[in-house]
């Protein structure tokens, strides 16, 4: 990670598509409601980020925690598991 170059974001998302989740242009569509809640910990050093992030994932109905630097972010995974990590 080079300071002032921007971001890299790794996301994995497992999928389920049902048969009939298929729309008529062939694409598959996925209801937020089949999402369901998750733990989520975002870890990020500006606060301001995590606290943006805590406030719209919680609107959602996910339980997030936020953690400023790795330190931190481990100690929280020691103590639960964790549904998805963001790493900003």
């Amino acid at each position: 990670k080079t300071p002032n170059q921007g971001a890299i974001f790794r996301i994995e998302i497992p999928v389920r598509i049902q048969p009939d989740s298929t729309s008529d242009n062939g694409q598959v569509e996925i209801k937020e409601s089949e999402i369901g809640p998750k733990s989520i910990l975002v870890v990020d050093d500006e606060h301001e980020i995590g606290s943006y992030l805590l406030t719209a994932l919680g609107r959602r109905g996910h339980q997030v925690d936020t953690a400023l630097d790795g330190k931190e972010a481990c100690d929280l995974i020691d103590q639960k598991q964790y549904d998805l990590i963001l790493r900003i």
